[in-house]
């Protein structure tokens, strides 16, 4: 018998929401969408400068701006796909600094006009001094559709290509609406320079050629690492089919031998956002949960489902899982179900990336109602579940009852606009001096979450599993 560590982790992902911040050494700034292009700007709500998809350009007041390209949809402003931060905080003192030889790159998907996009990285290691480090198009990235999606971060080791120094690439689905014919579905981007570093879909020259991955992904990928050597191992997506991808990847092959892919599920409905992965031991033997959503944020008459999977931690992946075979949340869950699903309301849709911590799978689902005229801000009804990994029973009291039953799966939220998930704060230990660290906590827009994180509980990723020789 052999001890080993291995480390779930998600490398890195961003939320579907339209703003990322970073701390810096000399500032905190946030980065989002307005209606003058993709905005920088500091705590006291001061623009530091604004970049203009279509001409390149950086302005300090947005002149370069084409306000038609932009519109308002269930999400806010749509002319870009949300920011994703690359952050290489060397010393970890969480903050930013240059001086120190620490980096940003922002990436984020952007629509030109109304038919075509494009994928951009800015360096802004120094927000006060940006500056564009690559740009992808249509004509380079065959089958790219509305560069709308959320992109995720992974190291990756594909033969000799990647010229990142870390090995970072930039993963993300084509988007909605590709264009016809044969295309690419999932591409792997080096960090550094954009170069195409592995692909997935139908057409001639993708380095995994598979007529099954016809569907366009308009969401984000989540990408494993299942050994904790820091390398992505496997990556989970949904398509607009319903279908729900699993690649397994070798690290250190070639681009051709780099990726196997199986779906392991299909399910009723588009599936967008990002899939959240969690490790579950459980007595029976430990699986990956993977939660994700089906349904249609503009449309208020549609019904989507809240997918809470199971995986098999090793290959091969078990047969296809179809949605009819999936309990409701509502019903006993056996110990042995590969999961269960949760429907949502006519034109309620998840509204953030789903988080599991010590077996409960949270997230937050939104009804618009209106959009206010003034920013493109979604105004409307917030839910949020605290739902059981095992058997989708409640487990927080999130009516204050005193008690944990049924009404409490859900309960509605106070804010009005739009929020994006729920956000577990688990604070750093403080240094020699500093007085005790708060205790870590959940908050879902305005509303704190009591009872969320367990007083034990340090970190969610990481676990230890026993294997014989």
């Amino acid at each position: 018998m052999r001890r080993v560590l291995s480390v779930l982790l998600l490398l890195a992902f961003a939320q579907a929401t339209r703003a990322t911040t970073v701390h810096y050494a000399r500032a905190t700034i946030t980065f989002q969408w307005t209606a003058q292009g993709l905005q920088a700007r500091t705590q006291a709500a001061a623009a530091l400068w604004h970049f203009e998809p279509v001409s390149r350009s950086f302005s300090s007041n947005g002149a370069h701006f084409a306000p038609a390209q932009q519109r308002c949809t269930a999400q806010g402003i749509a002319g870009g796909g949300p920011p994703a931060a690359l952050l290489l905080d060397r010393n970890s003192d969480d903050h930013i600094d240059r001086a120190q030889g620490d980096s940003a790159r922002l990436v984020f998907g952007a629509m030109l006009d109304g038919r075509t996009s494009a994928w951009f990285a800015l360096d802004v290691s120094d927000p006060f001094s940006p500056s564009l480090r690559w740009v992808r198009t249509q004509d380079e990235l065959p089958g790219l559709g509305e560069a709308l999606n959320a992109p995720a971060f992974a190291r990756l080791r594909i033969g000799a290509a990647n010229s990142d120094p870390e090995h970072f690439a930039v993963l993300f689905g084509a988007g909605k609406n590709p264009a016809s014919g044969p295309g690419l579905r999932l591409l792997a981007l080096d960090a550094s320079n954009g170069a195409l570093l592995w692909s997935a879909g139908t057409a001639d020259g993708a380095s995994l050629r598979t007529a099954t991955l016809r569907n366009a992904i308009g969401g984000a990928v989540a990408p494993v690492d299942l050994d904790g050597d820091g390398f992505a191992d496997r990556l989970y997506v949904g398509d607009e089919g319903g279908a729900v991808w699993r690649f397994d990847l070798r690290n250190g092959a070639g681009a051709t031998d780099f990726a196997s892919a199986t779906v392991i599920a299909q399910l009723d409905g588009a599936l967008r956002g990002t899939p959240d992965v969690a490790f579950m031991p459980t007595p029976g033997g430990a699986y990956l949960n993977i939660a994700l959503a089906s349904g249609v944020p503009d449309d208020s008459t549609s019904r989507g489902w809240l997918y809470s999977l199971r995986d098999r931690l090793s290959a091969p992946a078990l047969p296809a899982i179809h949605s009819a075979d999936l309990p409701l949340a509502a019903d006993p869950v056996a110990s042995d179900s590969r999961g269960w699903r949760l429907p949502l309301a006519p034109g309620e849709w998840l509204s953030g990336t789903p988080v599991t911590i010590d077996g409960r799978l949270l997230f937050t689902t939104f009804r618009r109602s209106e959009v206010a005229a003034s920013d493109c801000q979604p105004l409307g009804g917030n839910r949020v579940h605290a739902l059981s990994v095992v058997d989708a029973s409640a487990v927080l009291d999130l009516d204050a009852d005193g008690r944990i039953d049924a009404r409490d799966r859900s309960r509605a939220l106070t804010q009005r606009e739009l929020v994006h998930g729920v956000q577990i704060r688990l604070p750093r230990a403080p240094a020699t001096g500093e007085p005790p660290a708060p205790a870590p906590h959940c908050t879902a827009g305005t509303d704190l979450l009591p009872g969320c994180v367990p007083g034990r509980l340090a970190r969610r990723t990481f676990w230890y599993r026993m294997d014989a020789d």
